[in-house]
């Protein structure tokens, strides 16, 4: 069912707050949401209790004025929708209502577009993940499954098998739903293996999946979409946000990518703790845009509130031992210390490029205990520029003893990334070799640009 079907069947914006106002829109909701859900209402019952309970409604209790707004509440919507039977009974001073017989499609899918504007988040969650479904086929099965192995082929540094294996799959796809799974591997894979014409043809596929209409059905196609967004805004982010100087482009950008992140997270109950802690990071790291371009105490604040969220991914993903996703936010957190202190500049403290260092160092030793070595490079390529910022922060301290072997360490790390990283990181390690050659002439140190990258 499409879009503008829905509205043919349901009238014009009956759910917006212009067309039913006061108790009423979340009477009706509640009783949506009870049909929908037999799990917590078993014969589908709601009364005012009901109401205040799961619903936005305001009210703290349940009074005269409340039971009296519930029946003139069930009048209205029988005037709006007169094709929505009703059942009504009295239990005591309390009268309750149902949706008569099964629930309309078309109810259904409007309260999966808008339900949670109306419901309390933690009761939404709840009925979301209530709704979830294992895989119905054993092509669904062999979907998710192909999606995965290809995630672990990347984290294991075999990206370009695991590109080759979800090409031949996206040849061909069966259905919206088979390439929504796999698009979001390819995107991950894509990401990591640094290749720029392919990153933007998976970022133009992502956006083109995220305004196709899904089909009516359970809440598989609506998770999948909310992953697509999540993935879609960081993508852009690393396309359009990362590394730009403020602009109105930039805001708008962000802006636009704040909603896709705003949509997925109506979602949220029924992602799984890996995809939730990616919704978390990715959350994140626009707090962190937005604090760049921020000043005072705004920018202070959205930085701490961008590392609250980069912790609380760590805490989410060490919840079902991803430590491939709690390395990725302990290098966002190193991130932002370095551009919250814009060691950039060159004129950080000690004890701020300390801290940044020191967030890098843990995501590499996560990284290589786990002998995931992909993402290691860039984890380098940092760590050779924080080095080189405290090489200067500890000149300017008068602390010069041992600046000899923090320039050696900086060049190991340079090496690897100038002979194994990807185009990206080999860019970054150009610009970072340049700083540290100033940073060389500045302390009076020797660069070791024969450092081994065995």
């Amino acid at each position: 069912m499409t879009r503008r079907n829905r509205e043919q069947e349901l009238g014009p914006a009956p759910f917006d707050k212009g067309g039913l106002k006061g108790h009423t829109p979340f009477v009706l909701t509640t009783a949506v949401l009870a049909a929908a859900w037999p799990e917590e209402f078993p014969d589908g019952w709601v009364g005012m209790e009901d109401v205040l309970h799961y619903s936005k409604h305001g009210a703290d209790e349940e009074d005269d004025a409340t039971r009296q707004a519930f029946y003139r509440s069930r009048q209205r919507i029988e005037e709006h929708f007169p094709w929505l039977q009703f059942e009504d009974r009295v239990v005591g001073i309390r009268a309750k209502a149902r949706i008569r017989g099964s629930l309309s499609p078309a109810l259904l899918e409007w309260l999966w577009d808008h339900g949670d504007e109306y419901i309390k988040q933690s009761e939404w969650d709840r009925f979301v993940a209530a709704r979830v479904r294992p895989p119905e086929t054993p092509e669904e099965t062999d979907t998710r499954l192909q999606a995965a192995t290809a995630r672990v082929l990347v984290m294991l540094g075999r990206t370009d098998e695991a590109l080759r294996m979800l090409q031949e799959s996206l040849a061909q796809p069966t259905s919206l739903r088979h390439e929504m799974a796999l698009r979001l591997a390819w995107t991950f894979a894509v990401i990591r293996a640094g290749r720029i014409r392919e990153f933007k043809g998976a970022l133009r596929a992502l956006s083109d999946l995220v305004k196709r209409e899904l089909p009516t059905g359970d809440l598989t196609d609506r998770l999948l979409k909310a992953r697509l967004r999540v993935e879609l805004a960081y993508g852009r982010y690393l396309a359009e946000v990362m590394g730009r100087k403020d602009s109105g482009r930039i805001r708008e950008t962000i802006t636009q990518c704040l909603e896709l992140l705003a949509a997925a997270r109506r979602f949220q109950g029924g992602l799984s703790q890996g995809d939730q802690a990616r919704l978390e990071n990715v959350s994140a790291l626009f707090t962190k845009a937005r604090a760049r371009i921020a000043e005072g105490v705004e920018r202070e604040r959205l930085f701490e509130d961008a590392k609250h969220g980069f912790l609380k991914s760590f805490s989410l993903a060490e919840s079902v031992d991803d430590a491939y996703g709690m390395a990725a936010t302990l290098y966002n957190v190193g991130e932002l210390c370095y551009a919250r202190d814009r060691l950039d500049l060159m004129t950080a403290s000690v004890d701020q490029a300390t801290e940044a260092l020191s967030w890098f160092r843990r995501s590499v030793a996560v990284a290589e205990q786990l002998g995931i070595t992909r993402d290691l490079y860039l984890d380098y390529a940092r760590i050779a520029d924080v080095l080189g910022v405290l090489i200067l922060a500890r000149l300017r301290a008068g602390m010069t003893a041992d600046l000899d072997r923090l320039m050696s360490e900086a060049d190991w790390h340079l090496a690897q990334v100038k002979a194994r990283g990807n185009p990206l990181e080999q860019k970054l390690a150009r610009w970072t070799d340049g700083r540290l050659g100033e940073v060389a002439r500045t302390a009076g140190v020797k660069r070791r640009r024969d450092e081994s990258a065995a």
